[in-house]
């Protein structure tokens, strides 16, 4: 990763394999130098607090490729399986982000998206009001 410009500031902070594994022997000592990447692709802190945000790098490459296994990263076929993995932790990123504005936002909407008629309502278990529409909690 100190080959890379663009990893180089962070070659120190991310884990390596080499930081969470002990191999048997030692055969494949190089291949410890690869980055110990968590289940969608995104680096992990060496240690605890060194490097907040780290996580927000992921590296869907061929250095995923100890962590990911040999269909991880480099491979068409990989992407079946892969790009899934990345989108569902940027769209999770992004919803945590904005989690406590989003739930404010839409919890200001004081009529309801869908406006069932009363018999439905009543079926549902939902309160109505004299006049047969949606009550809203927040009206």
């Amino acid at each position: 990763m100190n080959l890379r410009p663009e990893l180089r500031k962070i070659a120190a902070k991310a884990a390596l394999w080499k930081d969470r594994f002990t191999p048997p022997d030692s055969e494949g000592a190089g291949r410890l130098n690869f980055p110990y990447l968590n289940a969608h692709y995104q680096f992990i802190e060496r240690s605890p607090g060194l490097a907040p945000g780290i996580d927000r790098i992921f590296a869907y490459n061929a250095l995923a490729s100890m962590s990911m296994g040999l269909a991880g990263a480099v491979s068409i076929s990989a992407m079946k399986y892969a790009v899934p993995r990345v989108v569902s932790a940027v769209t999770g990123f992004l919803f945590q982000e904005q989690q406590g504005n989003l739930v404010d936002f839409f919890a200001s909407f004081r009529k309801p998206a869908i406006a069932f008629p009363p018999h439905i309502r009543l079926m549902l278990g939902l309160p109505t009001d004299t006049d047969g529409e949606a009550t809203s909690a927040n009206a």
